[in-house]
């Protein structure tokens, strides 16, 4: 299921990088949870998740929160803008 085209929003080509200092550790993600995560990036909700990726309810809120946690941000749109930042997440239009 994907979300109406006026619903993702992509930061401009012309934006600045995100850097990431290199003594910083960068975590690992199941591919399960980079997946979920980049439902929340696009604006599904957890119920939206779930159906796209073919499992329960509990079970996608369960991805997002072990994503979260990984990342070690305070909360879902943190989880996005640092798995960008890591190079975990690419939201660029393909």
């Amino acid at each position: 299921m994907k979300p109406p085209d006026d619903e993702v929003r992509i930061p401009p080509a012309n934006a600045a990088p995100i850097v990431v200092p290199q003594d910083v550790e960068v975590p690992e993600l199941g591919q399960d949870e980079a997946t979920a995560l980049a439902y929340v990036a696009v604006g599904f909700k957890d119920q939206q998740t779930a159906d796209a990726m073919g499992v329960g309810l509990l079970q996608a809120r369960r991805m997002i929160e072990l994503a979260v946690a990984k990342l070690g941000a305070k909360n879902r749109p943190n989880a996005v803008m640092r798995a960008v930042a890591f190079g975990l997440l690419d939201l660029r239009p393909r």
